[in-house]
């Protein structure tokens, strides 16, 4: 009985580890690269608040996939975080496509590649390293001008690059990270 308790709380204790590793993993690459997303001398504590709100904002976005269309649901996504107490704290007062787009398609993304969830994400995360995998000629996704439209553009053509494949399987076998690119340019 014991032991049968300490092995479900240690299953519950990995999962909960690995959910933290990845909302980090999914802040470090969607708020902090390209333009700037926090308003400069943003309070601290209230930083932290966000995240955890984002983090609860994220979790329920996803459950909406895949019962809801997918632009859907960013653009909603983009309209609560956009209608949320915590634009104060964000540069320009707002959140922009692109970076909602990476939000929900990197969260996905994990949570899909590490069995969480089973249904495979509709897009990829569109960044810098996609973008320039598919010669992208537009707007940055980090800044505020790339837009639904862009968006769209970007997926549209990632969707010709990966032919007959899904695009989740497509960008994880296209994808490198940062490190993958030092070990290449030594």
């Amino acid at each position: 009985m014991w032991w049968a308790f300490c092995m479900k709380n240690i299953e519950f204790k990995k999962r909960e580890f690995a959910e933290k590793e990845i909302l980090s993993l999914v802040f470090q690459s969607a708020l902090i690269r390209g333009f700037t997303f926090y308003k400069k001398g943003a309070d601290k504590k209230r930083l932290v608040i966000f995240r955890a709100y984002l983090s609860e904002q994220l979790d329920k976005f996803a459950k909406k996939y895949p019962g809801e269309e997918y632009i859907k649901i960013l653009n909603d996504f983009q309209k609560e975080i956009n209608n949320s107490e915590y634009t104060d704290i964000l540069n320009d007062g707002k959140i922009t496509f692109g970076r909602v787009q990476k939000l929900l398609n990197l969260y996905l993304k994990y949570q899909w590649a590490f069995g969480f969830k089973k249904d495979e994400p509709p897009h990829c995360p569109i960044d810098s390293i996609i973008l320039g995998e598919i010669k992208w000629k537009g707007l940055s996704w980090t800044k505020p001008e790339f837009t639904e439209g862009e968006y769209k553009k970007a997926i549209d053509t990632c969707k010709k690059k990966s032919g007959n494949t899904s695009l989740a399987q497509w960008e994880l076998f296209t994808f490198k990270n940062r490190s993958d690119s030092m070990v290449e340019n030594e």
